[in-house]
């Protein structure tokens, strides 16, 4: 009886390692300090005085060998930034640093779920067992605001405080 060999399913096909073994360990160097996006590791290569097509090279071998992780990076820059700022600010500052779309809306998702309660231990942090003064809600509110809160988390936070 012969046994009939399946087919496997190809292996999605890994960047070889790019030449420029200069530009490999400059990416490599910047990544092992911090995490960072794409366009951000792209745009210190091109500081540096590299080729375009050679930054983009590296930067896709970087990420097939797990060193860049545009998800990982959002992730965390959400938790960081997360503590003292509101969803909206968030985004902004991944927009600011090009953190990919889908990444950003992934990690944006978590944060959103616990809003009110990082708004209220912050009024709280900051402002202690204020009276409940009209003018304590407004400075409150701007506060908030100026965090990059909205409104109905606002109305939230300060509603259980």
């Amino acid at each position: 009886m012969a046994v009939e060999e399946v087919p496997q399913p190809a292996a999605p096909a890994q960047p070889p390692r790019p030449e420029d073994r200069a530009l490999v360990s400059r990416a490599i160097a910047i990544l092992a300090r911090r995490d960072m996006s794409r366009a951000a590791l792209i745009a210190k290569l091109l500081k540096d005085g590299y080729d375009r097509q050679a930054c983009e090279t590296v930067a896709r071998w970087c990420e097939s060998q797990g060193f860049l992780n545009e998800h990982r990076h959002a992730e965390a820059m959400a938790r960081r930034l997360g503590a003292r700022y509101g969803a909206w600010r968030v985004a902004l500052g991944m927009r600011q640093k090009g953190v990919d779309e889908e990444a950003m809306e992934t990690a944006l998702d978590t944060l959103r779920a616990s809003e009110a309660d990082r708004a209220g231990a912050l009024v709280q942090r900051k402002f202690g067992d204020a009276d409940r003064t009209p003018e304590t809600l407004a400075q409150q509110q701007r506060f908030l605001r100026q965090r990059g809160f909205s409104g109905e988390v606002i109305r939230k936070a300060l509603a259980k405080a």
